[in-house]
């Protein structure tokens, strides 16, 4: 009773769901329309964008499907555009969708999302044909967000548990202050930039640790939104002093991003690991049975052309004009 209670609350859940191309993302999204008490689907944008409104136990959700993404960088036009929604809408979380045999990328997107200031909740979506794995979802709660586990086929109990920590992830789900650890070379200097944006006047757009990071990654889009401030001149400028100064083997922009990539397959070396139950190991036993047939046809073929070679270099035609007068005796 209390559980339905904490989940009937007044608020309006607004959600976006993310994932990297081919994780998924469009059936968990069509799965949880399809068991919402009510369905109002449309597209906005082209089909890389669609939204629906549903309800879950009296609970108003709004669901927003952003198009696929590999990062959250504006480097690239789709990441952008992800980015751009989480900055100018703020909802109030993300559904992180990976594959099974992409929990590593989807778990470097969900960071990005989670330095944005976005409550996460891991969608692990099971395909008969990914290789079976498992997550340690109280370690993986612990530094990252809740985690659920979707099959292929989907179904209401899945979807009702979705919704559920979907309304307890916005609610109550909160973000760490610092999801990556970037060192104790670069993290006074993330500090440093954060303490003086937070001391600024300025109105800017995004958590201050997150502006502080886009400064020392030079990422130009957001160096271009922040010139239109004069207060911002000075955080500029000591960023473009630190990256000036930086000693290291590489470009301090590329050991920005080095390193969170680093500390987000840290996070997936800690919590995912493969499947030792008896239908996993069905599933990884298929796969390598069928690589096996395969390499072993490829060593045959192989082999039925080098002889053919060598008989046709001794004076045969082939190998099977030499074959014949063998068996002739």
């Amino acid at each position: 009773m209390n559980a339905q209670k904490e989940i009937q609350g007044e608020k309006t859940v607004r959600a976006v769901v993310i994932g990297i191309p081919q994780s998924g993302k469009q059936a968990v999204f069509d799965n949880l329309i399809r068991f919402g008490e009510e369905e109002d689907r449309e597209s906005q944008a082209g089909k890389a964008r669609m939204q629906a409104a549903c309800r879950f136990q009296g609970r108003d959700i709004r669901l927003l499907n952003l198009p696929d993404s590999f990062s959250l960088s504006g480097r690239f036009r789709n990441g952008q555009s992800v980015r751009d929604t989480l900055l100018n809408e703020k909802p109030d979380a993300a559904l992180c969708v990976a594959g099974g045999d992409q929990m590593k990328q989807g778990l470097y997107l969900a960071v990005q999302a989670a330095e944005l200031g976005v409550p996460v909740l891991m969608v692990l979506h099971r395909r008969d044909r990914d290789s079976r794995v498992r997550v340690d979802a109280e370690r993986l709660h612990w530094r990252m967000g809740h985690l659920v586990i979707q099959d292929d086929k989907g179904g209401p109990e899945q979807a009702e548990t979705l919704f559920s920590l979907l309304c307890r992830t916005a609610d109550h789900g909160g973000v760490h202050e610092r999801v990556i650890d970037y060192g104790a070379d670069i993290e006074p200097m993330i500090q440093s930039l954060e303490a003086m944006i937070q001391q600024s006047v300025s109105r800017y757009r995004g958590p201050a640790r997150w502006l502080a990071l886009k400064m020392l990654e030079n990422e130009q889009d957001v160096r271009k939104d922040l010139e239109r401030d004069p207060a911002m001149a000075p955080v500029l400028e000591k960023a473009d002093e630190f990256r000036r100064d930086w000693n290291g083997l590489k470009d301090l922009s590329l050991a920005v991003a080095e390193r969170r990539q680093s500390q987000a397959l840290k996070l997936w070396e800690d919590t995912v690991e493969p499947d030792r139950t008896e239908e996993g190991q069905k599933g990884n036993s298929r796969k390598k049975s069928g690589s096996a047939v395969l390499w072993l046809f490829v060593v045959l073929a192989v082999l039925v052309f080098l002889i053919h070679q060598i008989w046709g270099a001794v004076g045969y035609r082939s190998f099977f004009d030499a074959l014949i007068p063998f068996l002739r005796g």
